[in-house]
């Protein structure tokens, strides 16, 4: 079985968050953290490509989350929702799971034209 990992792709303060990685962060000795750089990436996609050209991507499954999500979402239960769903259909290579949220004021009539989700992507 593979460590874990946690491998966040930073597009802006590299720097800073390896600081923090390296002098305050406290992770268990089982996890292995590593902040990887890269400036061009603009979207998941480049990110997931990034990190498949370089070899990271080692388990199946892997959870991707947005840098910019909070939640606590049972990662567990998705993942086994996943396993379940691959074996019986080997060509179900995604799940994306998505919760409804309440749009902030400024943005009800956005929100009446799209809904506001907040997306976990667990590919392969």
């Amino acid at each position: 079985m593979l460590c874990p990992q946690i491998f966040l792709v930073c597009v802006w303060h590299a720097d800073k968050l390896q600081h923090y990685l390296d002098n305050v962060a406290k992770w268990p000795r089982s996890l292995t953290v590593h902040c990887m750089p890269m400036p061009s990436c603009l979207s998941a996609g480049d990110a997931l490509r990034e990190l498949d050209s370089l070899g990271c991507i080692r388990s199946d499954p892997f959870v991707l989350i947005s840098g910019d999500v909070i939640s606590n979402m049972d990662l567990k239960k998705a993942m086994a929702f996943h396993k379940t769903r691959r074996e019986q259909d080997h060509n179900a290579i995604l799940t994306v799971c998505l919760k409804p949220v309440r749009a902030p004021p400024l943005c009800a009539l956005l929100s009446s034209l799209l809904p506001c989700c907040l997306p976990v992507i667990l590919p392969y």
